[in-house]
């Protein structure tokens, strides 16, 4: 595994913050091309100012011998799909998706790609877009996808067709939790390796028109109560989401240092 000293996280960070992709190598490269100066004119464009401003305070500080105290986050890429990658011990989407390999690949940008080429041109969406169709659709959502390119569309047909290339493994798990729903069950749960246990209700939203006397009107009543369905596809994003808080919590038992956590992004 490739090691990076405290300083080269800061120049990702920078990076980073500035809107800046490839890997940590290109980009620690790109930091080191610039002297603070610049840097520091180039703040307007990025991505995140503050941060990047941040990230240059604590830069600075290294060059001058002063401690900072500057939090790094590191997040996942494209989360859902590495753990699914994971469960199912497929390299293919654990390599698009960086969980192995030595480069850093944006899964979103390898599916575009790959659509590109099934369709023979460029797919013009930007990675925002295309991550709310890809995201859900691992989860076993068919409308969103349906939503970004369009119903019958030859962008959809494409899109379909090469999650088969670029993540096979988790596009095979998605039926493998829709087959893994109980019908009309209250409740499905299941106990994680470190013994945490997950109790997922079955939560339905309720719709009734409740009659007023007072008012001779009818109201549209709306709450949610525990119910069973005979099918469901929320246990795609429930299974995956419970491996992935394992997986923050053992590896913050296993740092000999202080880390902070928001859902998958680590702070250190």
């Amino acid at each position: 595994m490739q090691e990076y000293s405290p300083v080269d996280y800061v120049k990702i960070d920078i990076a980073n913050q500035f809107g800046l992709g490839g890997t940590f190598d290109a980009q620690i490269k790109w930091v080191e091309q610039h002297d603070l100066t610049t840097l520091r004119s180039m703040i307007h464009k990025a991505k995140h100012p503050a941060r990047m401003a941040a990230g240059i305070i604590a830069l600075d500080d290294f060059y001058e011998r002063r401690p900072s105290g500057h939090l790094i986050g590191m997040d996942a890429n494209a989360s859902g799909a590495q753990v699914m990658a994971a469960l199912i011990n497929c390299k293919t989407t654990a390599r698009n998706t960086g969980l192995i390999g030595k480069r850093k690949n944006d899964l979103y940008q390898r599916t575009a790609d790959a659509m590109g080429k099934l369709l023979g041109k460029k797919i013009k969406i930007e990675r925002k877009r295309l991550k709310e169709a890809q995201m859900p659709f691992y989860y076993g959502s068919k409308r969103m996808p349906k939503i970004i390119f369009g119903e019958g569309t030859d962008e959809l047909k494409a899109f379909y067709q090469v999650q088969d290339i670029v993540a096979p493994g988790a596009a095979r798990l998605i039926d493998i939790f829709r087959k893994a729903w109980v019908p009309y069950t209250d409740m499905h749960s299941w106990v994680m390796p470190d013994g945490f246990h997950v109790k997922i209700p079955v939560i339905q939203t309720v719709k009734e028109l409740i009659h007023i006397p007072e008012l001779d009107e009818e109201v549209l009543f709306q709450t949610s109560e525990i119910k069973g369905t005979k099918q469901g596809i929320s246990l795609g994003a429930n299974i995956t989401h419970s491996t992935d808080s394992y997986v923050m919590r053992e590896t913050i038992r296993k740092c000999d240092f202080d880390v902070l956590s928001i859902h998958k992004s680590l702070w250190i």
